[in-house]
């Protein structure tokens, strides 16, 4: 979900009087985040000889060594 729909839903509940409404909006946005950045942070961390490779000249042997 973009970032912007995300804080609409929680406006909209709270223009419309739904008080609770917006509490639990609030609660599902922060679990839809974490897990967005736990997704992203898994697949860099999948992807690090793919990257360390792709981004330099030597390939990745710096990357084995640390």
């Amino acid at each position: 979900m973009h970032q912007t729909l995300r804080s609409n839903w929680a406006s909209n509940e709270l223009g419309g009087g739904n008080p609770q409404a917006a509490k639990m909006t609030f609660k599902i946005v922060m679990v839809l985040v974490v897990a967005e950045m736990v997704i992203i942070g898994m697949i860099l961390l999948f992807c690090l000889y793919v990257l360390g490779y792709a981004f330099s000249r030597e390939g990745n042997q710096h990357i084995k060594k640390m």
